[in-house]
């Protein structure tokens, strides 16, 4: 993140551009310590223990996401609702995190080619799934049916 915040024009990027450089910067320090980062995780045969190694990046992650990232939610009108959607929505951009990472270290590709091609589609699915308008439209059907359902019983 400090390498990120030295270029100058990042501070003006889309949140897209903000979070693929993000991915790349985060994968190229990767790359080269890939050996140990591959004992420690790949080769790490506690699943369990491999995640706690990552629970600091978790956190910073989380922070730059909300900081950095800021992914328009849709409003669900409900405090607990809206809390609950945004806290989803961080969780899943940090499983996004992970799946990356383990892509990456099964990746084969020369020079990780294939991460690279991971990492754009990835991170281009997760930016056009939270702006489909559609979603609001069914999520206040949804939530209207579920109030009717609710108060009539």
């Amino acid at each position: 993140m400090a390498l990120l915040v030295e270029n100058e024009d990042y501070t003006h990027y889309a949140p897209k551009d903000k979070l693929l450089s993000f991915y790349f910067t985060f994968f190229e320090m990767l790359n080269a310590n890939r050996s140990y980062v591959y004992l420690k995780l790949a080769q790490n045969k506690n699943k369990l223990e491999a995640l706690k190694l990552l629970s600091k990046l978790r956190s910073t992650f989380l922070k730059y996401i909300e900081s950095e990232i800021y992914i328009h939610n849709v409003d669900l009108k409900n405090k607990t609702l809206n809390s609950l959607n945004k806290k989803g929505a961080n969780e899943t951009a940090w499983a996004q995190l992970l799946f990356t990472i383990q892509f990456w270290l099964e990746d084969t590709s020369p020079n990780f080619e294939k991460t690279d091609i991971f990492i754009e589609k990835s991170v281009q699915v997760s930016f056009d799934l939270k702006e489909i308008k559609p979603l609001e439209s069914v999520l206040d059907f949804a939530k209207f049916l579920w109030k009717e359902k609710t108060m009539s019983t």
